[in-house]
């Protein structure tokens, strides 16, 4: 529902109203609304509004400089989750989806939760046409303990989790990612029985994003494709200081897959990782700091004898640390390495004809490899 100083039919397929509102209250006087300067509409479409403000009554409390929304999305704007939880008690979760710009949409979120009380945060998905696409994640509470003596002054914990990601294709052999993870967590820092006790910021709020990975990395990736090899250089950070982490800084890796020598029977690969390292948080106890040069080198000499593919390799791994556990440094490791590799290929055609799942299949190959190796 809208209202406007002014209306101007472009088309039959858009509309302008200028100085007017949005919202979706259909009284007269609608308990919410965006005033906004220009509303452009394409009614079964989409509506744009520009220089936006929201109104709760005639209380003004945010402002859009550009709302977008399509009327073409099946999903719901504003999302309602009650419940209740062991761990949180009643609660009532909300999201209200957002288009900001054709590239930027996103959601935002306020939570509240009975027993550690409110949350608001946000989602934000972009795309540039330069330099990538990616998503970022704010998540934010002011948490009160539980079972706090009556007459005990009541203390808060700010927690909050902040996650970027992005991607870069920078062309078709090369692209870049990067992934942010940055968790601050007052409560694990002053509650000494907390600290013990697994109910971390991510286990209580994003369980599902826990259970992928428990402890998230923090790391910018380069990879670029050669004609027949690969580089990548491998940048990785702690960000969050009671996990116990590997940083990177930065670790290299080049491989070159098995390539022929020439007009020769040989081929040759070859495996390579230079990287600088400090383990943090490690059983030991302390931090440590290490160079590792590591490479392998392998020949081979593929050949078929009757149905069976032989290939014989021969391969050397030298890795050089810049200094041992027990202080000592130039320490140098040579691995010799031989062996042979025999497999074959045994297959049979189904005559097979069915679209199941829309798979379109016309005839079946299925094919057996058995293999050896020593």
């Amino acid at each position: 529902f809208g209202k406007a100083k002014k209306v101007e039919r472009i088309s039959d397929s858009e509309f302008v109203c200028k100085s007017g509102y949005f919202t979706t209250c259909n009284l007269d006087h609608p308990h919410y609304r965006f005033a906004s300067k220009k509303i452009s509409m394409f009614p079964g479409d989409k509506m744009q509004a520009q220089q936006n403000t929201l109104y709760l009554g005639a209380v003004p409390l945010a402002y859009l400089p550009q709302f977008n929304y399509s009327m073409k999305e099946p999903i719901m704007h504003v999302q309602v989750e009650p419940g209740t939880r062991k761990d949180w008690g009643p609660y009532l979760l909300s999201a209200w989806r957002y288009n900001l710009m054709d590239n930027v949409n996103g959601t935002a979120l306020l939570d509240y939760r009975y027993k550690l009380g409110w949350a608001e945060g946000f989602n934000l998905n972009y795309k540039t046409p330069a330099v990538g696409k990616g998503d970022f994640k704010f998540y934010y509470t002011l948490e009160t303990p539980p079972d706090q003596p009556d007459k005990a002054p009541v203390s808060d914990y700010y927690r909050y989790f902040m996650r970027w990601r992005h991607k870069w294709d920078i062309d078709a052999r090369t692209n870049v990612t990067a992934e942010l993870f940055k968790i601050t967590d007052q409560r694990r820092k002053q509650d000494t029985a907390f600290n013990n006790a697994e109910d971390g910021f991510l286990q209580k709020y994003f369980f599902r994003e826990y259970e992928k990975d428990t402890q998230p990395l923090s790391y910018a990736l380069f990879h670029h494709a050669f004609n027949y090899s690969s580089l990548d250089v491998l940048l990785q950070i702690r960000t969050n200081h009671w996990f116990g982490q590997l940083e990177k800084k930065p670790e290299i890796n080049y491989n070159l897959s098995s390539l022929q020598l020439g007009e020769s029977p040989f081929y040759f690969e070859s495996i390579n990782q230079l990287g600088t390292y400090n383990s943090m948080g490690n059983a030991l106890g302390n931090d440590l700091t290490d160079t590792r040069l590591d490479t392998k080198n392998t020949f081979s000499l593929p050949m078929k004898i009757s149905f069976i593919q032989f290939k014989p390799i021969v391969s050397s791994r030298q890795t050089f640390y810049d200094k041992g556990a027990s202080g000592q440094s130039g320490i140098v490791r040579t691995i010799f390495y031989s062996g042979a590799d025999m497999s074959t290929k045994f297959y049979r055609i189904f005559d097979a004809q069915t679209n199941f799942l829309g798979l379109d299949i016309n005839s079946l190959r299925h094919v057996i490899t058995p293999s050896i190796g020593y």
